[in-house]
C-alpha cells in the first residue's frame, strides 16, 4: 500500500472523513454485536426454549472468532485494498443477521454469531485502528478517541432502537432490518472515502524469499511486544469481566433493578467520554502514562465499590470505571504506534488485538466461575484489581524499538 503519511494541508478533509467513517464502523460493530446480543437472549429463550447459559455461549464464540481473525485482518490491511477488506467484513456481518431468522437449533446461533465475530474483525476495531493510525501522525490520539467513541454511541443509540423494534415487530424482522442496515448504510461511504490500492511486487526484484521467521515483523520478536500484549489481555479480561457482571453485583448488594441498570448504562456512556479524554491525553503524554491513568482509574473505582455500597460511592465508581474502561480500546493502537512505529502496523496491532480478544472472551466466564465457587463477586473484583496492577507494571517494562536499537 502507498504510504499515506505525512498528510498535506489540502488533504485535511480526507482525514476528517476517515475519522467519521471510523466512528460509523465502530458504532455499527458494537451496536450490532456486543450491545445487541443481550436484547436477543429472552426472545431466543421464548422462541426455542434454550437455557440462558446456552444462549450466552454465543457471545464467547463471537469474541474468540474476532480475536482469532484480528491478526489476519491486520495483515491484510498492511498488504491489500483496505476498502475491499472492510466491505467483505460488512457483507459477512450483514449475512449473519439476514440468515438469523432461519435458525432452529442452538449450533446455528453459535455459527452465525461466530461469523458475526469474523465480520467485525474485518470491519471493526482493527481496521479502524489501522486506518486512523495511517492518516494521522499529529493528534493521532484525539482522532483515535473520536473514531472509537462510536462504540459508546452504538450502545446508547442502537440499543434502544433495536429493543423497540424487537418489541414491536419481533426479533426476526428486526434481525433482517439490522442485516440490511449493516450493508446499505456503511458500504457506500467505505467505497468513496478510502483511497488505496494493493501492494504490487517491484518488477525485477532479486530479493530472496524470506523464511518464516524473517517474515515475522521485528516488533513481534521483542519483549515489549509480549509485555504489551499480556498487559492488555489482563486489563481487558478484568474490565469486561466486571462490566458483564456489574448489574448482578449491584443487585446482590440491595440496589434496585432500576438503579443497577442505570449504573450500567451511565458507565457505558461515560466510556465514550473516556475514549475522547484519553485520546487527547495520549497526544500530550507518553501512552504508557495514559495507560497508568486508565488502569489506575479502574482500580480506584473497584476499590471504592468493594468498600462501600452507598449510593454516592456507586456514582463515583460509575464515573471512574467508565472513564478508565473507555480508554482501553483507544490505548491499544496508540501503544503499538508508540512502541513499534508504523512498520507492519496492521499485523502487529491485529495480533495484539487477538491476545486482547482472548481476555474479552475469558473475563466474563472467569468471573462467573469465581461467583459460582464463592457465591460472591468480591474475590473476582479483588482479582481484577490485581490484574490492573500487574498490567501497569508490564506496560512500564516496555521500551520503544528505537531505544532498543540505540542501546545496542
Amino acid at each position: 500500500m502507498k504510504k499515506i503519511l505525512p498528510i498535506s494541508v489540502r488533504e485535511f478533509n480526507q482525514e476528517a472523513l476517515v475519522v467519521m467513517l471510523g466512528f460509523l464502523l465502530m458504532m455499527l460493530s458494537a451496536g450490532s454485536a456486543f450491545y445487541a446480543f443481550g436484547l436477543f437472549i429472552i426472545p431466543f429463550e421464548e422462541s426455542f426454549g434454550w437455557q440462558r447459559s446456552e444462549i450466552s455461549g454465543a457471545i464467547g464464540i463471537h469474541f474468540l472468532a474476532a480475536a482469532i481473525c484480528g491478526p489476519i485482518a491486520g495483515k491484510l490491511m498492511d498488504n491489500y485494498s483496505n476498502k475491499i477488506i472492510i466491505i467483505t467484513g460488512l457483507c459477512i456481518s450483514s449475512a449473519s443477521y439476514l440468515i438469523l431468522p432461519q435458525i432452529f437449533v442452538l449450533v446455528h446461533l453459535y455459527v452465525l454469531w461466530g461469523a458475526l465475530g469474523v465480520g467485525n474483525a474485518f470491519a471493526g476495531v482493527v481496521p479502524v485502528g489501522v486506518l486512523v493510525s495511517r492518516y494521522f501522525n499529529k493528534n493521532r490520539g484525539v482522532a483515535m478517541g473520536i473514531a472509537m467513541s462510536g462504540i459508546a454511541f452504538g450502545g446508547l443509540v442502537m440499543t434502544p432502537i433495536l429493543g423497540y423494534a424487537i418489541q414491536q415487530i419481533n426479533w426476526g424482522p428486526t434481525a433482517i432490518i439490522l442485516g440490511l442496515t449493516l450493508l446499505i448504510l456503511p458500504v457506500p461511504f467505505v467505497y468513496l472515502i478510502i483511497k488505496d490500492e494493493p501492494i504490487k511486487a517491484e518488477k525485477g526484484s532479486d530479493q530472496k524469499p524470506r523464511t518464516i521467521i524473517e517474515r515475522i515483523p521485528r516488533a513481534m520478536k521483542t519483549p515489549s511486544y509480549w509485555l504489551a500484549g499480556s498487559a492488555f489481555l489482563l486489563a481487558s479480561a478484568a474490565t469486561v469481566g466486571v462490566i458483564q457482571h456489574q448489574a448482578s453485583f449491584l443487585r446482590d448488594y440491595a440496589m434496585s433493578p432500576t438503579i443497577a441498570a442505570l449504573g450500567v448504562g451511565i458507565t457505558a456512556g461515560i466510556g465514550g467520554i473516556g475514549k475522547l479524554a484519553f485520546g487527547y491525553i495520549s497526544d500530550r503524554v507518553p501512552v504508557r502514562y495514559a495507560s497508568l491513568l486508565s488502569f489506575g482509574s479502574n482500580t480506584i473505582a473497584l476499590t471504592l465499590l468493594l468498600t462501600s455500597q452507598s449510593t454516592t460511592a456507586l456514582w463515583i465508581y460509575v464515573v471512574f470505571f467508565g472513564l478508565g474502561m473507555g480508554a482501553i480500546v483507544v490505548l491499544v493502537p496508540l501503544i503499538v504506534g508508540e512502541l513499534f512505529g508504523d512498520e507492519s502496523f496492521g499485523t502487529v496491532y491485529g495480533s495484539i488485538s487477538m491476545v486482547q480478544g482472548l481476555g474479552l472472551a475469558l473475563g466474563p466466564w472467569a468471573v462467573g466461575i469465581i461467583f459460582d465457587l464463592y457465591d460472591s463477586y468480591i474475590f473476582a473484583f479483588q482479582s481484577a484489581i490485581g490484574m490492573y496492577i500487574i498490567a501497569t507494571i508490564m506496560i512500564f517494562m516496555t521500551k520503544p524499538m528505537n531505544q532498543i536499537r540505540d542501546n545496542k
